[in-house]
């Protein structure tokens, strides 16, 4: 019997295989990923001839040819490559424990899973974040971008512990706490002819060019709202399904678009904004089970969300975004 602290099954006499041996699995997957044994040695830290001796081991004690030397090159042969698929899949059902074992310790340590509408997934969630940890410096943040109606089900169903969206949740058991209302303001590429009004009106907006959002956000149905009741033709020429893609062509120089303030945040200084009117307001709510298991939690970044909306707001009423 193998005395081995890296055999994984043990054989006895009458001629069985030698028991399967841990490292030189691992020398066998390393060769495999990264092509050579000298990559493979430094890899797991041990020496070229070693790690050349645990390959031949392993070739040798199960009767397999897993590699064709040819000019001082491993070449894979048929064998190796189902064998490796095999082991690719244990080891990655090894990493899936290793993150469970992460998850629970982190679990004790505290977590908080957030659900955001992808318009604030930018610098706005970077600042709430940065807040709430830099006071939260053990707790697991993990943040998830959906868009507003699949937010609901998610705090419904406890998939988030917390959600910022359009969309509030109906239901006697959550809180829906409405804590701001956002204008629609309307951003242009710096010195563009509409930074002499200090409102854009619709009717301004006839014949420029424009870069809409897809009418399957909640912003572009809002937008095109506004358009439909004032007959607006703007010049469409981008349409795009992510506020970072509108943002990022407005501040190129591609058009003007018609955002809610907390979009901009990040790229202040590459855009111009004014003010819109008539105003089409969009309601932010932060949603949550009312007996969470994370209250202090949920209700510590609650807060950092409020603050940092009410500062972005207070700068767009002074005129600094």
């Amino acid at each position: 019997m193998s005395n081995s602290k890296n055999d994984m099954f043990y054989s006895g006499s009458y001629g069985m295989p030698r028991a399967l041996n841990l490292r030189q699995v691992e020398i066998f997957k390393a060769v495999m990923e990264l092509g050579t044994v000298s990559r493979a040695a430094e890899a797991l830290n041990i020496s070229q001839p070693a790690a050349s001796k645990l390959l031949m081991q392993f070739e040798g004690d199960h009767g397999l040819k897993l590699f064709d030397r040819k000019k001082g090159r491993l070449i894979p042969t048929d064998q190796s490559v189902h064998l490796y698929a095999e082991v690719e899949r244990i080891f990655a059902g090894v990493r899936q424990v290793e993150s469970a074992i992460d998850f629970i310790k982190r679990e004790e340590q505290g977590r908080l899973v957030v659900g955001l509408a992808p318009g604030l997934a930018g610098a706005f969630i970077r600042e709430v974040t940065t807040r709430f940890l830099a006071q939260h410096p053990n707790v697991y943040c993990m943040i998830q971008s959906r868009r507003s109606r699949w937010l609901v089900e998610q705090v419904l169903t406890r998939q988030v512990d917390v959600s910022i969206s359009a969309a509030r949740v109906d239901n006697p058991h959550f809180v829906s706490d409405r804590f701001t209302e956002l204008p629609l303001i309307c951003i242009m590429p710096p010195g563009h002819p509409l930074e002499q009004y200090d409102v854009v009106r619709p009717e301004h907006l006839n014949g420029v060019r424009f870069v809409a959002f897809d009418l399957d956000s909640y912003t572009g149905q809002k937008v095109d709202g506004v358009f439909q009741d004032h007959k607006v033709k703007a010049n469409v020429v981008i349409n795009g399904d992510a506020v970072a893609s509108v943002t990022e062509c407005v501040a190129a120089g591609l058009g003007v678009s018609l955002v809610y303030p907390l979009f901009v945040a990040g790229i202040e200084d590459r855009v111009a904004t004014r003010p819109f009117e008539p105003n089409a307001p969009m309601d932010q709510f932060l949603s949550y089970a009312r007996d969470a298991r994370n209250m202090d939690l949920i209700l510590a970044f609650s807060e950092h969300a409020k603050a940092t909306a009410k500062r972005i707001l207070e700068e767009v009423e002074r005129g600094r975004i």
